[in-house]
């Protein structure tokens, strides 16, 4: 029987161990130049690393927040502008009426302001259903309120008024003996009501 031997090369073995070892660092180095950072993963500096991750986990979150708080701006800003066309609107309406009612017009000029006076109406209602965010109604009443992340676990919510003339009282009111008291002060407490 022939018996055999193998020998190992331990001077190569240890030059192999060797060249991992300094491929290892110069992937190190290269990782650190490229990254322009001093610790890119958790063997670098492990406690360094976990304060990093978690620094970088409340800038995300606060990137989310102020994105939260800038599209509820956006949001108070049109509900406002549709608002304030909305009380222009009513404005004129009560200087419709107020001529209507003055006794200076003739009848065929009431029956104008009457019939102006339904069209500013329908245009009140037209903002009402068509303020919309992400596709929701929001001074039409099927929208109650929308909460606005503001911070980290707090939110703001923002009671949406509904503004439209069946709300207000207003629909089907209008005819010779249309008279606008009461719906002032329904306007007023819907829009006082909202936290706008």
């Amino acid at each position: 029987m022939n018996s055999f031997k193998i020998n190992s090369n331990n001077y190569a073995m240890h030059a192999l161990n060797q060249l991992y070892s300094v491929n290892n660092k110069v992937a190190m180095h290269q990782a650190r130049l490229s990254t322009g950072k001093r610790i890119n993963n958790a063997q670098d500096d492990a406690a360094a690393y976990a304060i990093i991750k978690k620094s970088q986990n409340t800038i995300a979150s606060n990137k989310v927040i102020r994105e939260g708080v800038r599209n509820g701006k956006n949001l108070l800003t049109m509900v406002e502008s549709s608002l304030n066309k909305q009380m222009e609107i009513w404005q004129r309406v009560k200087e419709l009426d107020t001529q209507k009612s003055s006794g200076v017009l003739s009848e065929n000029q009431k029956a104008l302001a009457e019939n102006q006076i339904d069209a500013l109406i329908a245009e009140m209602d037209d903002i009402a259903n068509t303020t919309k965010w992400n596709g929701e109604s929001l001074l039409n009443g099927t929208r109650a309120s929308i909460d606005i992340m503001v911070d980290e676990g707090e939110k703001m919510t923002i009671t949406l008024p509904n503004t439209t003339s069946t709300s207000l009282g207003i629909k089907g009111s209008i005819g010779p003996s249309f008279t606008l008291d009461g719906v002032d002060d329904t306007i007023k407490s819907s829009v006082n009501s909202s936290n706008l």
